[in-house]
């Protein structure tokens, strides 16, 4: 049997539920009983399409998936927690809890090291009830919960993309002028240029997209090349305003605001499953000096 873990993780507290009595003894956890939804579960809807005219059959459309709708089922025992009555009151009250805010909770699954994540929300009344009527040896609790976005995660690979060195050149400060990073570290400059590229891996079934960190200097912004793909920030950089290029949302923001607007080129590209792509920093004008970092999640439906 496989050993399977949850966490959901959201508003500063982490619940975590196992699949074996065992650890759920040893470590006073709900024992997890189903997860429906988790393998397949994904609907998918068609964009209206039109009768041909005077032609057979329709004009082709898009397929959408929908959300992904689970149902979490979790069972507690007495002896999980030996206290008698105020063990099974206590018990209920957190599993009745589970979830209980407006969202989204981080919700991860540990198969045996094969670790996959999703965005999650309470979709509907948790349904508990007592596995025997009248008595207080053990509950089943079925908690209903969506994920608004259907694709499973991996955990984040980061990767340095070819440009310059993520930490610069340290040096005594006569030859610095007390010139220093965000770190306070006295800098001269910029390192030289990262002799391996980022390869950016999807191991998973479905497209995935980088996340893509630029901490520069450069007064006409920067260009990143994948994948025959180019995305242009035509706004100065400075290295203490780190830009962020998400790749999926197709947006640009500086120290966490939107700079969409500087985009002058807008290339999107995806790394398709079981693929991979090696991504490309240029600056416009030779005086750019800076790194960028590329963390990318291999994506599953």
């Amino acid at each position: 049997m496989s050993n399977i873990e949850i966490t959901l993780e959201g508003g500063g507290i982490r619940d975590t539920f196992h699949n074996d009595w065992d650890q759920c003894e040893a470590r006073g956890l709900l024992h997890i009983e189903d997860l429906e939804g988790w393998l397949g579960g994904v609907g998918a809807s068609v964009t209206p399409d039109l009768n041909r005219f005077r032609r057979h059959g329709k004009f082709p459309a898009p397929t959408i998936r929908s959300a992904r709708k689970m149902d979490l089922t979790l069972t507690w025992h007495r002896s999980i927690d030996p206290e008698g009555e105020k063990g099974y009151m206590t018990a209920a009250r957190i599993a009745s809890s589970i979830a209980w805010d407006k969202g989204p909770y981080l919700m991860t699954v540990n198969e045996d090291g094969f670790i996959l994540s999703a965005e999650v929300q309470l979709d509907g009344e948790p349904a508990f009830q007592p596995i025997k009527p009248g008595q207080t040896d053990a509950f089943r609790m079925r908690i209903p919960l969506r994920a608004s976005d259907p694709f499973l995660y991996s955990p984040r690979v980061t990767s340095l993309i070819s440009g310059y060195n993520r930490t610069p050149v340290a040096m005594p400060a006569p030859f610095t002028g007390a010139q220093t990073n965000p770190k306070g570290e006295q800098v001269f400059a910029w390192s030289t240029p990262a002799s391996r590229p980022a390869h950016l891996v999807n191991s998973g079934t479905a497209d995935a997209y980088p996340l893509i960190e630029v901490v520069a200097d450069s007064s006409s912004g920067v260009e990143i090349v994948m994948e025959g793909g180019t995305v242009q920030y035509a706004g100065p950089l400075f290295e203490q305003a780190p830009l962020l290029i998400d790749y999926r949302k197709g947006s640009a923001t500086v120290n966490g605001r939107d700079a969409s607007a500087n985009l002058r080129k807008r290339e999107w590209r995806a790394v398709p499953p079981h693929s991979s792509a090696t991504p490309r920093m240029n600056f416009p004008s030779s005086s750019g000096r800076g790194y960028a970092v590329a963390a990318i999640s291999s994506t599953w439906i």
